[in-house]
C-alpha cells in the first residue's frame, strides 16, 4: 500500500508539473499573440521560437516572420533601398553570402517594384544564337528558378507577389520610366560578378540585360556602362 501511494504521489507531481508547464506555454503564447496584434513581429517570433511546437507556434513564427518583410516593404519608399535574399558578391566565399540591396522603383497597391542595387551575376541572355523571346530565353528561367529558389527563404519567397514571372528584367521603356537619364542608370557590378565574366567600364559600370527585344527577334536590348540604352544593336552573344 505504501508503494502505491509513492507511485501515486510521483504520479501526481508528474501530472502537476505537466498541468504548470501547459499553463506557462499557454500564456507565453497568448502574450505573442498580443505582440502580433501589435506589429511587434520579432518579439513575437522570439516567444513562439521558445514553445518549441505548442500550439501552432512553428505555423505562427513563419506568419511573424512573412509579416515582418512585409512590414518593410510597407514603410519603404521610392528611392529607399531595402534588403532580401542573399547572393554572393564580394568573392570571398568563406564569409558566407551577402545581402541584396534593392532599390524601391514604385510603390502600387501595396506592392513594390525593385531592383538590385549592384548586377549581382554574369549570366547570357540565352544559351545559343537563336530566335528568342524574354519569356523563353535561359536567363528567364534561371531567374525564375534557380535564382528565386536559391537565395531567398521561404518566407521571403511568400511576399514576392505571385506573377507570372515574379523576378523579371526591366524593358526598355521601363528603363527610361523608372531611371530619368543616363547617369541614373549607370549600374556597377559585384566583385563575384566581374570575376565571373561581367564587364566592368573604365568607371566600374556595366552592362545589364533589358527584356525589350532589340532590331530582331535574336536580338535583345540593354543598357551600356554610359547608361544609355541600346535597343538596335544589341546582341545575346555579348
Amino acid at each position: 500500500m505504501k508503494k502505491r501511494k509513492i507511485i501515486l504521489s510521483v504520479a501526481t507531481l508528474f501530472f502537476a508539473f505537466l498541468m504548470l508547464t501547459s499553463c506557462g506555454n499557454n500564456k507565453k503564447y497568448n502574450d505573442a499573440i498580443k505582440l502580433m496584434e501589435k506589429s511587434k513581429y520579432s518579439d513575437a517570433q522570439e516567444i513562439f521560437q521558445q514553445l518549441d511546437g505548442y500550439k501552432d507556434s512553428l505555423e505562427k513564427i513563419e506568419e511573424c516572420q512573412k509579416n515582418k518583410f512585409k512590414e518593410k516593404i510597407k514603410n519603404a519608399s521610392v528611392g529607399d533601398t531595402i534588403t532580401l535574399g542573399k547572393y554572393e558578391q564580394d568573392n570571398i566565399q568563406s564569409n558566407g553570402k551577402e545581402d541584396i540591396e534593392w532599390i524601391v522603383l514604385d510603390i502600387k497597391d501595396n506592392k513594390a517594384l525593385v531592383i538590385s542595387k549592384y548586377a549581382l551575376d554574369y549570366k547570357k541572355y540565352h544559351t545559343t544564337y537563336t530566335n528568342i523571346t524574354w519569356g523563353t530565353c535561359s536567363l528567364c528561367e534561371w531567374l525564375c528558378e534557380d535564382f528565386l529558389d536559391s537565395y531567398f527563404s521561404s518566407e521571403e519567397r511568400n511576399i514576392i507577389f505571385d506573377a507570372q514571372e515574379k523576378v523579371f528584367l526591366l524593358n526598355a521603356s521601363e528603363s527610361k520610366k523608372y531611371f530619368k537619364n543616363n547617369a541614373e542608370r549607370k549600374c556597377a557590378a559585384t566583385k563575384y560578378a566581374i570575376a565571373s565574366g561581367a564587364y566592368s567600364g573604365d568607371a566600374g559600370n556595366c552592362v545589364w540585360w533589358l527584356r525589350s527585344e532589340g532590331y530582331a527577334q535574336k536580338n535583345t536590348a540593354y543598357v551600356n556602362d554610359l547608361g544609355e540604352v541600346i535597343e538596335r544593336l544589341s546582341s545575346i552573344l555579348i
